[in-house]
């Protein structure tokens, strides 16, 4: 990526406005699913500002086992891929080609999930793999409880 580039990107992250002008971000076709329908950053960024929906970052890198376990487990999961293509703007970022982007982020585990809401602050961050449950519960708050059945008192009989 040249420096003009970078210094666009950076731009993009500042000011939000400033998306169109980014160039593209590739990802690597090994380490995607088809939850990350967006093909850059750049677009993903655009989409959110169309949707007003976050982000969802994956930041991956090459040679990384946990993150290809991730993409296959995780966000290959059918639940997890719909409550995404639902909730947020998915892309994959890897860091042999986004360096300056991963720096910004402070991303120093692979896989991180980063959320970015739609003025460009950070909203959470997901470090390291993990598994769907722990990731569901991660994203969105712990699955409801069964709620027990309670019988009216008047229908206690009692015998004596």
């Amino acid at each position: 990526m040249t420096r003009r580039a970078l210094a666009l990107f950076a731009l993009l992250i500042m000011t939000p406005s400033s998306a169109a002008l980014a160039g593209p971000v590739e990802n690597a076709p090994a380490h995607n699913a088809p939850v990350f329908r967006h093909p850059s950053v750049d677009a993903a960024w655009q989409a959110a500002q169309k949707t007003k929906r976050p982000m969802l970052l994956f930041v991956s890198s090459e040679n990384c086992t946990y993150c290809v376990k991730m993409l296959r487990d995780t966000y290959s999961n059918p639940q997890i891929a719909a409550a995404l293509a639902q909730s947020c703007e998915p892309v994959t970022v890897m860091r042999e080609d986004n360096q300056a982007l991963v720096k910004k982020l402070q991303v120093r585990a692979f896989p991180t999930t980063v959320i970015v809401g739609s003025d460009g602050k950070e909203i959470a961050r997901v470090e390291g793999y993990q598994p769907p449950q722990k990731f569901a519960e991660l994203m969105f708050g712990p699955p409801p409880q069964p709620q027990a059945t309670v019988r009216p008192a008047s229908a206690v009989t009692t015998t004596r």
